[in-house]
């Protein structure tokens, strides 16, 4: 059986990465939730994007400003609970059939 308290043997920019969790997403995410640092690799997948990555992030309290789930947890948790979902259940959902968007960002001089 796969210990899921140790991270693989590889660091990236977000810390430990946990490749254990291919495809199994409610999984990633709990680990996540649990250890609060690193990053899932291939967590998530949507058919036109390919897999997704999560990545423990970070979050202002002050300004509500951040990324990755922490930012999702501390900003948007209480909504997901009100809505009758746990996180983990919710994201994958989201993310499988949400409307996809393009924002065309504007350039500065």
């Amino acid at each position: 059986m796969t210990d899921f308290t140790e991270a693989g043997n590889k660091n990236g920019i977000f810390g430990p990465i946990y490749d254990q969790f291919c495809g199994q997403s409610k999984l990633a995410i709990k680990h996540l939730l649990k250890v609060q640092n690193g990053e899932c690799s291939k967590a998530l997948y949507r058919d036109g994007i390919g897999y997704i990555d999560i990545v423990w992030g970070e979050n202002n309290p002050k300004t509500n400003k951040g990324f990755g789930l922490k930012h999702i947890v501390e900003k948007h948790g209480a909504s997901i609970k009100e809505l009758g979902f746990e996180v983990e259940d919710f994201i994958p959902i989201v993310v499988q059939f949400g409307n996809l968007s393009v924002k065309n960002q504007m350039t500065r001089n």
